[in-house]
């Protein structure tokens, strides 16, 4: 609630990092189905330390407020632990509700990111904030029929909100499909991919090969486990 009233006092826009806190059975539940509870959560802490810093960058080269998003108060202390931004529990479960909480915080605009994607270049970021200018939405799709990335002005009708928020069919090819129609009027970003499998981890530890520097916690996890980049052909 200070953290709120804190922000409605400055109008600014806010970036939001929609993030659990590792934990067995918690995050990142399809990785840790083939490297195990232990590898996931450390991979995952990894991934919150870089999500965090890049969330902080842009932040600060925007003018922005940064914060994160978490399901409980006890993930809101150990992400901001990690990520080293103001982290507050959602009132309501599921990530529909989370991120309708997100589009209802004091700000002008709110662009909520996941933290799975600790690679997104901050020109995606600016790409979202120039989009927010001219249209009322943005989306960044994945490349699995979801989002990394979704921004609203507070302008955007509540209804239309909740329909892409709490009718969308979370977990599935097509919920950015259903919430481009839901909102209306979006500006779609270029793709960028999540780790949700060991090929796709592989597929990021190719990328951090080229550029350790993009991730330095994810590299450095990669480093210390032994996780190869996947070979071509």
């Amino acid at each position: 609630m200070i953290a709120q009233a804190w922000w409605a006092t400055r109008r600014r826009g806010l970036l939001v990092l929609m993030a659990k806190a590792p934990g067995a059975g918690h995050s990142k539940t399809r990785l840790e189905a083939d490297l195990g509870p232990g590898l996931a959560s450390s991979f995952w802490a990894a991934c919150l330390c870089d999500a965090g810093s890049r969330l902080r960058q842009a932040a600060s080269a925007t003018g922005l407020h940064a914060a994160s998003m978490t399901p409980s108060p006890e993930d809101a202390i150990e992400v901001c632990r990690l990520t080293g931004v103001p982290a507050l529990a959602q009132g309501r479960p599921g990530l529909g509700e989370a991120l309708l909480e997100v589009s209802e915080l004091p700000a002008p605009f709110t662009v909520a990111i996941s933290a799975d994607v600790p690679t997104l270049p901050q020109v995606l970021v600016l790409a979202a904030l120039g989009a927010l200018r001219r249209r009322p939405a943005v989306l960044g799709p994945g490349l699995d029929g979801g989002y990394y990335l979704v921004g609203l002005r507070r302008r955007v009708p509540r209804r239309r909100r909740e329909k892409a928020y709490l009718k969308a069919p979370m977990g599935t090819a097509s919920v950015l499909e259903h919430t481009r129609m839901a909102l209306g009027n979006v500006v779609m970003l270029p793709a960028w991919p999540d780790v949700d499998s060991v090929q796709e981890l592989r597929e990021l530890a190719g990328r951090l090969k080229c550029d350790p520097d993009a991730a330095p916690a994810i590299s450095a996890w990669l480093r210390d486990h032994g996780i190869q980049a996947e070979e071509a052909g």
